[in-house]
């Protein structure tokens, strides 16, 4: 319908394909509004010629003109739930407001609130669910025009508070008794069946005029822009989130939280599983800030409430929030090797503690350590680990933590989906000599655990050197290795036949007293997938791995790897493959204590972006890493600052540090070394265009307290994360 102001009035029927005009009852001056029930049974409004209300009803073939009470101004909106069943409502400009009712015969005047003085729209649900809207009159220097709203029971009209600063509403649509749009020159409002809220509009809208809606998320509007008509179309109200910052929190409560997201204007609520934020700031439509309530240990689903509905209460990495202790205090220990022993293997079947517990999306498992393949029972302080994740469904990463602690923006070992891939980690423990695992990844994964050694009062100390190769099987000497070094040249491992490996008086190591070696152990070109295992030599191979891998693959694993009584390992694999072995210090009874950390990020080349988290604690260090997304670049050196940063002091010697690239664009390695040091032969790390690998690198410290990080060819980003130091 048409016809608004002085213009003929219009009625168009519509078949699906195009647009007819129809033939209208004399005297219609202008047509405001319709609404039908049905294609035989509708409803319009507006004026006659002389300014008076004007009431149609249209049976599918013509317009009708129907009798309304005397008196009744001009009439601006309808809607109609059945032929029986009609809401209408007017008052238009400076007019007095009316409410009428049709019970498919007769309309009839219903009673206002006071202090409303014009209704333009209204739109119902059911017989006692309908909302209408408009405005009233103020002096405009106590602000002009005010916007309007009343809900209707069935029975009488009620006025609902509006927030703060809305001017008048023009048009309105209800997809079900909770969930409506007004709008209304540049205002946009959303009701939930309790309130109205304000929503966000792009910039630019003037006027907006007409909206309609299906359902809570799918709505369309209709106005102008001081330059052209606009139509804006509502996709999704309901919130979405992508990040909780921090993600973990203190048992206590009370931590404050950033959540990022979408559609969260309105907020009225946040929840931290079933426990209700204890307060909630709404800083924009993309960002919110709540206070977390009281927690016991573990990982719980953050949710947002606004007028448009909650996002998603299914617990993944972007909405999770795990409570936790304070980490304990860390000690200087000793080290004492043992043979690799299995302590954990999720699969099915395995027969190893934990067998059957798949790590879930975004939860955590606890592994007991102390007391466990000849780990003291008490007395333990860290544990040396090689974790394997095992055919995970999506791409993710594992964070390991003392059990009961806050959970640390760090990884340890990250995954593509389907991928089997290790990594060694050196871990504290919790009073109770257990580690946490948590999934960072909204797939499952299996986990297997390996033990290498611990750390107590009592044990070996450690030496640090810069890293040196003393092994490569491949044929052709590629390494340019001679002397002792050289023993494997040309040796590449057959199936199931160890390798000897001797380390003790090696490059540069002492020829005896030495317990246990901190080696890089890279698999290059394997004929086949298999697993690499490194154990003292002459011993019996261990149910445990140290490199796992796939056909034509080149991977590394740092191991910490206990002597023989002769000072050598043997290396043994279950496919053909070459192996290079590289060297960067040594446990014997003369050296340094190591003191355990909890994992700290201390550098993410990526800038704000961060796997488990974000940022990086380089403050007072100029950002050495925080780029702004800046990679390093082939064949270039970042010296990274390590001493004073993270827990570690400036007078460490040594650092344990989990260290990760990703978005890498070319086949390259990294290697690792003090500052002020010559580059070695030895790498760390070892990737193909576009993997994301992580490698467990323990390093000797430049004088300054810095290592440099050396990328051979392409680009790819960096992060470090520090779990412990020597000194």
């Amino acid at each position: 319908v048409g016809g608004y102001s002085s213009a003929s009035p219009a009625a168009l029927s519509y078949n699906g394909t195009s647009w007819a005009a129809e033939t209208l009852p004399s005297g219609v001056g202008g047509l405001n509004a319709v609404s039908c029930a049905s294609a035989t049974s509708c409803q319009a409004l507006g004026y006659n010629s002389d300014g008076g209300a004007v009431a149609l009803s249209y049976d599918g073939t013509s317009w009708t003109a129907e009798s309304l009470p005397s008196g009744v101004s001009p009439l601006s909106g309808v809607s109609c739930i059945s032929a029986t069943s009609c809401q209408a409502v007017g008052g238009y400009s400076s007019a007095s407001p009316a409410a009428l009712s049709y019970n498919g015969t007769s309309w009839t005047v219903e009673s206002l609130p006071s202090g409303v003085n014009y209704l333009e729209g209204v739109s119902c649900t059911s017989t006692t669910s309908c909302q209408a809207l408009g405005g009233n009159y103020y002096p405009s220097s106590t602000g002009g025009t005010r916007g309007v709203a009343l809900s209707y029971n069935g029975t009488s009209w009620t006025v609902e508070t509006l927030p703060s600063g809305v001017g008048g509403l023009n048009a309105l649509s209800c997809a079900s008794a909770t969930s409506c749009q007004a709008l209304g020159g540049s205002s946009a409002l959303s009701y939930n069946g309790t309130s109205w809220a304000a929503e966000s509009l792009p910039s630019g809208v003037d006027q907006l005029n007409g909206v309609s809606c299906t359902s809570a998320t799918s709505c369309e509007a209709v106005g102008q822009t001081s330059a052209d008509i606009v139509i804006l179309s509502l996709a999704s109200t309901a919130p979405t989130l992508t990040s909780v910052t921090p993600s973990s929190g203190p048992t206590t409560g009370g931590t404050s939280v950033t959540i990022t997201g979408t559609n969260l204007s309105g907020a009225t609520a946040v929840d931290f599983g079933s426990a209700p934020a204890t307060s909630v700031n709404v800083v924009s439509d993309t960002e919110i800030t709540a206070t977390s309530p009281l927690g016991s240990l573990g990982s719980v689903a953050v949710s947002v409430t606004t007028p448009n509905g909650t996002s998603s209460s299914s617990l993944t990495c972007s909405d999770s929030f795990t409570y936790g202790n304070t980490p304990p205090t860390p000690s200087p220990s000793s080290y004492t090797p043992l043979s690799p022993t299995r302590i954990t293997d999720t699969r099915t079947g395995s027969g190893e503690p934990n067998a059957g517990k798949t790590l879930g999306a975004c939860s955590t498992l606890d592994v007991q350590v102390a007391g466990v393949a000849n780990v003291p029972t008490s007395g333990v302080s860290a544990a040396v680990l090689n974790v394997t994740a095992v055919g995970p469904t999506s791409p993710g990463y594992l964070t390991l933590y003392p059990e009961g602690s806050i959970r640390p923006v760090a990884s340890n070992l990250n995954f593509s989906a389907g991928e089997t891939v290790a990594n060694l980690v050196e871990v504290p423990l919790s009073s109770s000599g257990q580690v946490s695992i948590y999934n960072g990844s909204a797939g499952d994964t299996n986990v297997v655990v390996d033990v290498a050694g611990y750390y107590s009062a009592s044990g070996e100390s450690y030496t640090p050197i810069s890293p040196v190769r003393i092994c490569d099987t491949r044929a052709g000497n590629p390494s340019g290795l001679s002397g002792a070094e050289s023993q494997c040249n040309n040796h590449t491992l057959s199936p199931g036949v160890p390798q000897k490996v001797q380390v003790g008086g090696v490059g540069g190591l002492p020829a005896s007293g030495v317990a246990a070696v901190v080696v890089n152990l890279t698999v290059t070109g394997p004929a086949a997938p298999g697993y690499l295992s490194a154990y003292p030599a002459g011993g019996q191979a261990p149910m445990a791995s140290n490199v796992n891998f796939y056909a034509n693959d080149t991977v590394a694993n740092r191991g910490v790897i206990e002597l023989s009584p002769t000072g050598a390992i043997d290396l043994v694999s279950d496919v053909s493959t070459n192996v290079v072995v590289d060297v960067a210090g040594y446990y014997s009874s003369s050296g340094k204590s190591y003191t355990p950390i909890s994992p700290v990020r201390i550098c993410d080349t990526r800038g704000a972006t961060a796997i488990g988290g974000s940022g990086d604690v380089t403050a007072g260090v100029a950002g050495q890493c925080d780029n702004s997304g800046s990679a390093l670049q082939a064949n270039t050196t970042l010296a990274l600052q390590v001493g004073g940063l993270g827990g570690v002091p400036t007078t460490a010697t040594a650092v344990v540090l989990n260290v990760t690239v990703t978005n890498t664009t070319s086949g390259s390695y990294l290697s690792a070394y003090p500052t002020g040091a010559s580059r070695p032969t030895a790498s760390d790390l070892n990737w193909a265009p576009g993997e994301t690998v992580p490698n467990l690198v323990v390093v000797k410290l430049g004088s300054s307290g810095t290592v440099d990080l050396y990328n051979l060819a392409g680009a790819a980003n960096v992060v470090v994360d520090v779990e412990g130091y020597y000194g």
